[in-house]
């Protein structure tokens, strides 16, 4: 089995088609609550360069789980400044309803494990 890591730590080790396991903390749509923990499997992993303050953002998607269906997916955002610590982003749902984007906060991860 994988070691759970904070997410800031397992973010390397993201790749489309593995499923990873989230431990959740504070949940903000309790309407709306995964499992905890929950499996999904990563969908997309990409990165974008912002020139202006030399920040790299890391962007990971996921399968929302079973049982919300307002949420087309699942994100976590890693965001890294040139000097410092990286930072996490909660874990975002994101949903295109009638070609309108919107996103709430789903809830903070507290660790993130790469199953395979």
């Amino acid at each position: 089995m994988t070691e759970s890591k904070l997410p800031r730590d397992a973010f390397d080790e993201l790749e489309r088609g593995k499923r990873v396991r989230l431990v959740l903390g504070e949940v903000t749509d309790e309407e709306r609550r995964p499992a905890d923990p929950f499996e999904t499997e990563v969908e997309w992993v990409h990165s974008r360069r912002d020139e202006a303050d030399m920040t790299i953002t890391y962007r990971a998607e996921f399968a929302p789980p079973e049982g919300d269906d307002g949420a087309d997916l699942y994100y976590l955002e890693m965001d890294v400044p040139e000097e410092g610590e990286p930072d996490v982003s909660a874990l975002m749902a994101e949903s295109n309803d009638d070609g309108e984007r919107t996103t709430r906060r789903v809830a903070a991860v507290e660790r993130l494990e790469v199953l395979d």
